[in-house]
Protein backbone atom coordinates (compact mmCIF):
# COMPACT_ATOMS: atom_id res chain seq x y z
CA UNK A 1 0.00 0.00 0.00
CA UNK A 2 1.33 3.33 -0.81
CA UNK A 3 0.21 6.94 1.02
CA UNK A 4 0.16 9.65 -0.78
CA UNK A 5 0.91 12.94 1.41
CA UNK A 6 0.99 16.82 -0.08
CA UNK A 7 1.88 19.90 1.99
CA UNK A 8 1.11 23.30 0.88
CA UNK A 9 2.08 26.48 2.59
CA UNK A 10 -0.99 29.33 1.48
CA UNK A 11 -1.44 33.05 2.31
CA UNK A 12 -5.48 32.56 1.42
CA UNK A 13 -8.00 30.50 1.36
CA UNK A 14 -6.05 27.97 3.33
CA UNK A 15 -8.88 25.05 3.23
CA UNK A 16 -10.36 26.12 -0.24
CA UNK A 17 -6.81 25.87 -1.84
CA UNK A 18 -5.85 22.72 0.23
CA UNK A 19 -8.75 20.74 -1.09
CA UNK A 20 -8.55 22.09 -4.72
CA UNK A 21 -4.46 20.20 -4.29
CA UNK A 22 -5.88 16.81 -2.37
CA UNK A 23 -7.98 16.45 -5.58
CA UNK A 24 -6.34 17.46 -8.07
CA UNK A 25 -2.70 15.34 -7.06
CA UNK A 26 -5.50 12.58 -5.66
CA UNK A 27 -3.39 12.86 -2.51
CA UNK A 28 -4.78 10.76 0.48
CA UNK A 29 -4.16 13.74 2.98
CA UNK A 30 -2.77 17.09 2.66
CA UNK A 31 -0.91 19.69 5.61
CA UNK A 32 -1.66 23.23 4.49
CA UNK A 33 0.07 26.00 6.50
CA UNK A 34 -0.37 29.76 6.49
CA UNK A 35 2.63 31.52 5.27
CA UNK A 36 1.76 34.22 7.95
CA UNK A 37 3.58 32.28 10.54
CA UNK A 38 6.51 31.85 8.44
CA UNK A 39 10.01 32.84 10.36
CA UNK A 40 7.77 32.13 13.78
CA UNK A 41 7.68 29.14 16.07
CA UNK A 42 4.23 28.89 15.88
CA UNK A 43 2.13 27.79 13.01
CA UNK A 44 -1.59 27.11 12.03
CA UNK A 45 -2.39 23.90 10.10
CA UNK A 46 -4.93 22.45 8.45
CA UNK A 47 -4.80 18.73 7.78
CA UNK A 48 -7.80 17.40 5.19
CA UNK A 49 -7.80 13.41 4.22
CA UNK A 50 -9.37 11.98 1.38
CA UNK A 51 -12.59 12.07 3.17
CA UNK A 52 -12.38 15.67 3.53
CA UNK A 53 -12.26 15.33 7.39
CA UNK A 54 -10.15 18.24 8.63
CA UNK A 55 -8.26 18.69 11.37
CA UNK A 56 -7.15 22.16 12.82
CA UNK A 57 -4.19 22.72 14.83
CA UNK A 58 -2.30 25.36 15.76
CA UNK A 59 0.93 26.04 18.13
CA UNK A 60 4.84 25.45 18.13
CA UNK A 61 5.98 23.95 15.60
CA UNK A 62 7.49 20.99 17.19
CA UNK A 63 4.31 19.72 18.09
CA UNK A 64 2.36 19.87 14.78
CA UNK A 65 5.04 18.19 13.38
CA UNK A 66 4.32 15.54 15.93
CA UNK A 67 0.47 16.05 15.20
CA UNK A 68 1.22 15.66 11.86
CA UNK A 69 3.41 12.32 12.20
CA UNK A 70 0.74 10.65 14.60
CA UNK A 71 -1.76 11.63 11.47
CA UNK A 72 0.54 9.99 9.33
CA UNK A 73 0.74 7.22 11.36
CA UNK A 74 -3.40 6.75 11.79
CA UNK A 75 -3.74 6.37 7.71
CA UNK A 76 -1.10 3.80 7.81
CA UNK A 77 -2.94 1.36 9.88
CA UNK A 78 -6.28 2.23 8.43
CA UNK A 79 -5.21 1.01 4.86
Amino acid sequence: NQLLIGFAAETDNMENNAKEKLAKKNLDLIIANDLKYAGSDDNEITMIDRELNMTHAQGDKFELAHRVIDRIKDLCVQS
